[in-house]
């Protein structure tokens, strides 16, 4: 039917070129038309679906759309709700752990052992950080989001069936780490596409949904295992979770093309000010995560009752969450280097000053309240430290090689404080000190390093606003 059009009006714009006369605006409609008809029939072809559909599921690009307004706003809803179910997930993973050593399915797991199924629920972001940011350069936000968002859901079904810790290291471990990956970077790194001055109050607004996620979750996750047991808890964040996510990756629209050229990664790893950042990123991660992994069972161990030590992990992803807004926001007006420099000395002390001392509950909810306030600035500044240190450009492959740096603290630092624990606890009381020095002298250095990093970045002035 469309070639017959076709030919039609070409009869019709031929007839111009005779000696009749002829009316531009009506020849100028006729050619429209024409390229219309053309486009329609190249895209969907025989196709019986609707265009809204085929439009649902194709990538565009949205680069005539104001930024800092609008659709903006939207699309902050959408990571929002994404990081909610997968890093929010993820930094509870100290509650199933918890669970997980009392169980007498795992007699004979040591506490280290035990630890790796959480280890791999947040070493699998970090581990496939690199592909999966390349994924989202080429193949778009939206459809890298809602693979994520399937994978999701299988992979928890899959761990409500497991029977044994082998089961649960391979589903809520490896399977679960690497989807939450797929599902995470679309959503971290969609947000500063569609943001300038207000860049730094969107990604924390964005990444406050993890933190958030984790004081949610927390507690509702708590008692849906002392309620219904871990399966059910497992089946239904899976089923819940998973549809949230498929519905929100929906929602993203790329302001920046699909890239079909690979990232440039040799140029970046010989760039000295990258190695420096990658450097002090990897020795961070060693200790950032140590409290989000093991308050729930530093507080059982000081009688305080395991809702309560639930409690306290949803106090401190709480306080993550509201710093990521504020602080993302700060960052705006002191700069993105400065604040992160800031942020990541002030975690790092609240560990070695107030943790050793807090051995009751109020004492650990203002621990919680203060690491979590200040490490979630850390998180929601990085990705503008990335940005503003080496650009926008094919920024999903940028900052999935920065967050790789994850991996390392991620998979290892649990594992050795939980060596650290066995070898050095001899009564019944757990020793937890070599934890809090591991974890607070990391987080230290690292600091030292990105002051370094701060003075070159500024051309070697400590003032500059970077």
């Amino acid at each position: 039917m469309n070639s017959n059009t076709n030919n039609s009006i070409d009869r019709v714009l031929s007839t111009s070129a005779q000696p009749v006369p002829t009316c531009p605006k009506v020849n100028g409609v006729l050619v429209q038309y024409k390229e219309q008809l053309s486009t329609s029939e190249s895209t969907l072809g025989n196709s019986v679906f609707p265009e809204v559909i085929v439009q649902l599921f194709k990538p565009k690009s949205a680069v005539s759309l104001p930024v800092d307004t609008g659709y903006a706003w939207i699309v902050v809803l959408s990571s929002f709700i994404v990081q909610f179910f997968t890093l929010g997930l993820a930094y509870i993973s100290g509650i199933y752990i918890a669970d997980y050593i009392k169980d007498p399915m795992f007699t004979g797991y040591s506490t280290s052992e035990i630890s790796l199924i959480g280890s791999f629920t947040t070493a699998g972001m970090p581990f496939f950080a690199i592909p999966a940011g390349n994924l989202v350069d080429r193949f778009g936000h939206r459809t890298v989001g809602i693979v994520g968002g399937v994978l999701y859901m299988l992979s928890l079904v899959l761990a409500s069936l497991s029977c044994n810790y082998w089961q649960l290291l391979l589903t809520q471990g490896v399977m679960l780490g690497l989807t939450i990956s797929i599902a995470y970077f679309p959503a971290l790194t969609i947000v500063s596409q569609w943001f300038d001055k207000k860049k730094g109050l969107a990604t924390g607004i964005a990444v406050g949904g993890s933190g958030i996620g984790g004081l949610v979750l927390s507690p509702i996750t708590s008692w849906m295992i002392s309620s219904f047991g871990r399966e059910r808890a497992l089946l239904v964040t899976g089923i819940v979770g998973g549809s949230a996510i498929i519905l929100s990756s929906m929602a993203y629209q790329a302001r920046l093309p699909l890239t079909k050229k690979s990232s440039d990664y040799v140029s970046l790893l010989k760039n000295s000010r990258f190695q420096l950042l990658y450097t002090l990123l990897v020795i961070a991660t060693f200790g950032y995560l140590a409290p989000f992994f093991y308050l729930p069972s530093y507080a059982a161990d000081y009688k305080i009752s395991s809702t309560d030590g639930a409690l306290l992990v949803g106090i401190l992803n709480g306080a993550s969450g509201i710093g990521r807004v504020i602080l993302g926001y700060g960052a705006d007006s002191f700069g993105h280097i400065n604040s992160f420099t800031v942020c990541l000395l002030l975690a790092s002390l609240s560990v070695l000053l107030i943790w050793p001392f807090a051995q009751t509950f109020p004492s650990l909810a203002v621990f919680a309240s203060v690491y979590g306030l200040f490490v979630g600035g850390y998180v929601s500044i990085l990705p503008n430290v990335v940005i503003k240190m080496f650009g926008l450009e094919n920024i999903g492959s940028k900052i999935g090689l920065i967050y790789s740096t994850f991996f390392f603290g991620s998979v290892f630092g649990p594992y050795i404080i939980g060596y650290l624990i066995d070898s050095s606890t001899t009564g019944n009381q757990v020793n937890y000190f070599p934890v809090i020095l591991f974890s607070g002298i990391s987080m230290f250095i690292a600091t030292v390093m990105l002051a370094i990093t701060k003075y070159l970045v500024g051309n070697y002035n400590w003032l500059t606003k970077v």
